[in-house]
This record gives structure tokens, C-alpha cells and sequence, in this order.
């Protein structure tokens, strides 16, 4: 009887301290996650903010130790079976994720920094070459974890996670958040390393006076052959643009190209759409019969201004001028203009080549603490456009496109409206230093989805003369590409005419602007299919594409937009392409949506509508 009672209670006492060590095993395993866990996400934290500093000595050391500990963490959780079990695997899972994405970004930072601290320890004349040789090791396999982080966090949810859990989602989601742009560019950023560093590739590069304004940028008084790819980078040449033969292409002037009777390879970036001109450019160069090449790489005079706040003044060649970021635009084009006005069309330009080999050879040196202005400067100015790619291989190009360095108007998927405004000087001159422009455009949207738009283009010219140009006349060939099946109001669009592009509906007039004059161009049209309707016919979306064109001086930009009628505007915002630079807000006042501001580079506006 007596055994049967302490039976009776043994086997509950047993289960009893069984569930006691279960409970403490698991309280001390959520202990020891929490504790692997945290110790990760404070090195990674600190290896992004060390690295971002350029202090490679700690953050090294700090992505390292993250991902050891999002890896100890990640085996804390135990087989993978323990995720098909109902409720509690979904728990395990979202744990698992978490911290396999943790330790891939940290396996990512690690690999930067160490191509960053054998980039810079090399010989300063070999850094490109050096990075070159590490883009398959290092660079590559980092940017495919980048993608593989971005790909896994879109993906992750916070529903029927324990609120840790949840919380710990959201968190990821807002710290990865600034760096969403570079995330979502990273497979197209490694294909790009790959073609550009597997083999060796010859460019011609295209340098651009914007003071004398073209739709890319600006004349193209010098050229030169670039070659980059695992042998470093190298110019091979560079010369006046005057210096190649004449081609036997014999092309005739497009319409509205007043500058010569038959086009020529100085003139065939006639096209704001940079893969429309380069082809016309490299159909001349073969006919030229120079060196094969593999693209095109255009640059500008704002290029070597900007370079200049990162490597401080230069001096100006066969003078003892300095030249800084506040001279450089004025001070160039007056050196080749007035200075060396004696000396010929061909060998004005070709001054600038020592200028442009010393700042090249500067950027093949740069020091660790001019690295991050430099690719800070980079990046303004290939999202501005002062430096655009082309390359004839098709992924390649694809990869810059999609990267918004390829000078592509290119619009997003679900575009309805476009606005794509080109100025080109068409005589012999300089005049667009001082000139200053400014862009209104109003839309007025209809119930069936067209809506009519009413184009305000300002040209303002400051009084003042500049010595040694040819003339001081502003004379613009100007262009306006819309959306397909836009037309224009003849009777109120000011005397622009119809003439087609590659498809596009694009409005051309030619005007004057003299020095200490102003004037307004307007344009009036109907664009067919403005608003694009939800099947519930009761929600709509409005998106317009903004091209910049590369120009000395940004753009004003005014934009309102007014709802049909019994709908009113829901939501809007205004995201420049590729991101980054000041954010723009859109003004909502219940029909009414608008914004202000420069048009620092390419801007695509969304607009949700509702009715009433």
C-alpha cells in the first residue's frame, strides 16, 4: 500500500523536475540566442558604421565576430525539422532567417573591407589594376550577398510571429531601409564588375563642353581611347576632336542641326537618349577606321569641376593659374575660347590634355581620405549626368541602364506621362554660361484618363558678355519628348513643330535668347491615356517621368496637377532615379497635387487618385 502511494506521486514528481530543467533548458537556450544574437547585430552595426568611416583596422574585426555570432545563433535553433512543427516552426523559421540574412550581410561587409584594405595597400599607381584582380574573389561574390540580403528581407514577414520575433522583422526592415537603393542595384552592380573586370575593354571617352550645349551634355571638343579591365585602367590616347578624318559617311544634318550641312562624329550625340546617340557615334568611328571599341564613356566639364572639390585646384596647363571648383567652368572655356583663340581649332582643345591626364592620374592614386568624397562625387555626377555609359555588349548595357548611368530615358514600368526637355546650341558659340532655365507644367487630368497639359519653359540670359566667344547669342534648337500618342494644340503651342523620334512624339522649335533677356516657350497638349483605372473603376494612378538633361545648372521645376472631377488625390510622392539627393514632397490638397523644386537629376512622380 505504501509503495502505491509514493507511486501515486512519483511520477508526477518526476514529470515535475523534468518540466523544471525543460523550462530552465529553454529559458537558458533563449539566453544564450538572445546573447549571440545581440553580441551580431551590435559588431555588424558597428562594422557598417567603421566601414562607411573607411576605418578598415576595426571593421574588419567587427564583421567578423557578427557573422561568427549570427552563425552560433543560427545553430542555437537547432535541425531544420524543427520548422515543419505547426506554430512553433513558424517561430524557428523566422529566427533562422533572421539570422542567416544577418550573417550574410556580415560575410559581405567583411569582403569589402578586405578588398578596401588590399586596394590601398598596393602601390598608389596600381589601386585599379589591384582591384581588378579582386573584383572575382572579393567584389563579385560580396555584391551577390548584398542581393541575396535584399531579396530574403523583402520576402520576410511579421505575421503570426511572437512579438520578439515581429519586432525583430520590423527592425531589420528600417535598418536595411537607407540602403534599399544599393540593395536592389546589387545583382546589377556585380554583373557590371564582371563584364567590366573579366576582360579587358576599350572605350572611347567623350569629353563635353556643356558651355556650348548639346542634348548629352555639350560639345565634344576632345576624345580619347580608355582601356579597363583586369590589366587596370589605362588612356590610351587623347586628342582634339578635330584631329580624326573626315568620315565618308556622309550623313545629312538631322532637322533642326544647324551647326553643318551633313552630320559628323562631333555632332552625333544629337540625341538626348544616350543608347540613340552612341550607335550613331560608333557607326562613324568604324567608318573613321580607328581602333575597335567596346562603348562609350561621355563626360563633362562639370566632371572636371566636381573633381576639384575632392582633389583641390590644379594648375592650369602652360600658365601658373590655379584652377578651382568656383573658376573651373568659366575659366576653361574662356582658356580655350579667347586664350588660345590663335592657335587653331585643333590645338585649342588639345591645351586640356595635360589637365585631364593629371586629374585622371589623380583618381588612379586617390588616398583613403579622398575615397568617400570620390565616390560620393561619382555618383552625383553620374546621376546627373555628367558622366553616361554605353556599351555595345547587351547585358552589359542593360546593367547601366538599370543602374541610371546610362543617360537612357528609359521609363519605369506603368509610366503614363513623360516630359523630356533638350536644348542644343545649333551655332558656332559658348553661350550657355549664364543662362538660367525653369520648367512649369501643368496637367489637368479627365475623368476617361487623357488629360490636358499646358508646358512653361523659362530662359532667362544674364546680362553680362563673355571675351573671345563668337557670339553671345543663346540659340537653342529645342525639343520636347512626350508619351506616346501625345498632340500637341497647334493653335496654342507657340510655334513648335511635330517631328518624331524613335517612335516618340517630340515638339521642336528653334529660338534666341541675348544677353539680359528673358522669355517664356510654351507648349500646349492632350496626352491619351494619362491615368491609368483600377478594375474597380474607382481608384486611378497618375506617373510621370522627369528627364534632366546634363546642363551647367540644374533646372527649377513646378508641377500641378488637378484631380477630373469627383476624384481627389489619396497619396503622392516624388522619387528621384537613380535614388539619393533631397527628397521632394508632393503637396496634396484634396484635387489638387503639386511640388517644387530643382531638377537635380531624373524624377519619377506617383499620384494615387480616389473618387469622391
Amino acid at each position: 500500500m505504501l509503495v502505491r502511494r509514493h507511486r501515486k506521486w512519483l511520477i508526477p514528481s518526476i514529470v515535475g523536475v523534468a518540466l523544471v530543467a525543460l523550462l530552465a533548458a529553454g529559458w537558458l537556450w533563449a539566453q544564450q540566442f538572445q546573447q549571440a544574437a545581440s553580441t551580431a547585430k551590435r559588431a555588424a552595426s558597428s562594422g557598417v558604421k567603421t566601414l562607411t568611416a573607411l576605418d578598415l583596422t576595426t571593421a574588419g574585426p567587427q564583421f567578423a565576430l557578427a557573422e561568427q555570432e549570427f552563425g552560433r545563433a543560427r545553430t542555437l535553433l537547432g535541425p531544420d525539422w524543427l520548422q515543419g512543427v505547426p506554430w512553433l516552426g513558424t517561430q524557428f523559421a523566422a529566427a533562422a532567417q533572421l539570422t542567416e540574412i544577418g550573417g550574410t550581410a556580415a560575410s559581405a561587409g567583411g569582403q569589402l573591407t578586405d578588398l578596401l584594405v588590399q586596394t590601398t595597400a598596393g602601390s598608389a599607381g596600381d589601386r585599379f589594376g589591384t582591384l581588378a584582380g579582386l573584383s572575382a574573389s572579393h567584389l563579385e561574390p560580396a555584391l551577390s550577398k548584398l542581393a541575396e540580403v535584399d531579396r530574403r528581407t523583402a520576402a520576410l514577414s511579421a505575421d503570426g510571429l511572437v512579438p520578439p520575433l515581429a519586432d525583430a522583422v520590423g527592425e531589420l526592415k528600417r535598418l536595411i531601409e537607407p540602403y534599399q537603393g544599393v540593395l536592389a542595384q546589387a545583382d546589377n552592380a556585380r554583373q557590371l564588375a564582371h563584364y567590366l573586370f573579366g576582360s579587358q575593354h576599350r572605350f572611347i571617352l567623350l569629353s563635353q563642353n556643356n558651355a556650348e550645349l548639346r542634348p548629352l551634355g555639350g560639345f565634344p571638343g576632345t576624345y580619347g581611347l580608355a582601356s579597363i579591365g583586369p590589366n587596370g585602367f589605362r588612356l590610351e590616347k587623347y586628342a582634339g576632336i578635330h584631329r580624326l578624318p573626315t568620315d565618308t559617311l556622309n550623313l545629312a544634318a538631322p532637322e533642326g542641326a544647324l551647326m553643318n550641312a551633313k552630320l559628323r562624329f562631333r555632332d552625333a550625340n544629337w540625341w538626348i537618349d544616350f543608347p540613340t546617340s552612341a550607335p550613331v557615334m560608333l557607326k562613324f568611328w568604324d567608318n573613321l577606321r580607328q581602333p575597335p571599341v567596346d562603348g562609350v564613356i561621355a563626360i563633362d566639364v562639370v566632371t572636371l569641376q566636381d573633381l576639384l572639390t575632392v582633389f583641390g585646384p590644379v594648375t592650369l596647363p602652360g600658365t601658373g593659374e590655379q584652377l578651382t571648383k568656383d573658376n573651373a567652368v568659366r575659366r576653361l572655356t574662356e582658356f580655350i575660347e579667347f586664350d588660345r583663340a590663335s592657335y587653331g581649332k585643333r590645338a585649342k582643345a588639345e591645351a586640356l590634355i595635360p589637365l585631364v591626364e593629371s586629374m585622371l592620374k589623380r583618381i588612379e592614386n586617390v588616398q583613403i581620405d579622398q575615397l568617400t568624397p570620390l565616390l560620393t562625387t561619382f555618383n552625383k555626377l553620374t546621376a546627373q549626368k555628367h558622366i553616361q555609359f554605353y556599351a555595345t555588349d547587351a547585358p552589359a548595357e542593360a546593367a547601366f541602364v538599370a543602374l541610371g548611368v546610362a543617360g537612357a530615358i528609359a521609363p519605369p514600368p506603368n509610366t503614363t506621362d513623360l516630359l523630356v526637355v533638350s536644348n542644343a546650341m545649333v551655332r558656332a558659340s559658348k553661350s550657355n554660361l549664364g543662362v538660367s532655365k525653369s520648367l512649369d507644367y501643368q496637367v489637368r487630368l479627365a475623368s476617361d484618363g487623357s488629360a490636358t497639359t499646358q508646358l512653361s519653359l523659362g530662359f532667362r540670359k544674364t546680362a553680362e558678355t563673355y571675351p573671345g566667344l563668337p557670339t553671345q547669342l543663346f540659340c537653342d534648337y529645342l525639343r520636347v519628348y512626350r508619351a506616346p500618342g501625345t498632340t500637341a494644340t497647334a493653335s496654342t503651342s507657340d510655334g513648335f513643330v511635330d517631328r518624331p523620334e524613335d517612335g516618340r512624339p517630340v515638339f521642336a522649335k528653334y529660338f534666341e535668347l541675348a544677353p539680359g533677356q528673358q522669355l517664356s516657350q510654351q507648349l500646349h497638349t492632350t496626352v491619351p491615356q494619362a491615368l491609368t483605372l483600377a478594375a474597380d473603376q474607382r481608384t486611378a494612378h497618375y506617373r510621370l517621368l522627369l528627364v534632366r538633361q546634363a546642363d551647367l545648372a540644374a533646372t527649377t521645376v513646378n508641377l500641378s496637377v488637378t484631380a477630373p472631377q469627383g476624384w481627389q488625390f489619396s497619396s503622392g510622392q516624388a522619387n528621384w532615379r537613380p535614388e539619393g539627393g533631397n527628397p521632394v514632397t508632393v503637396q496634396l490638397s484634396g484635387g489638387t497635387a503639386s511640388l517644387h523644386g530643382t531638377l537635380d537629376r531624373d524624377l519619377i512622380v506617383d499620384l494615387e487618385l480616389t473618387k469622391a
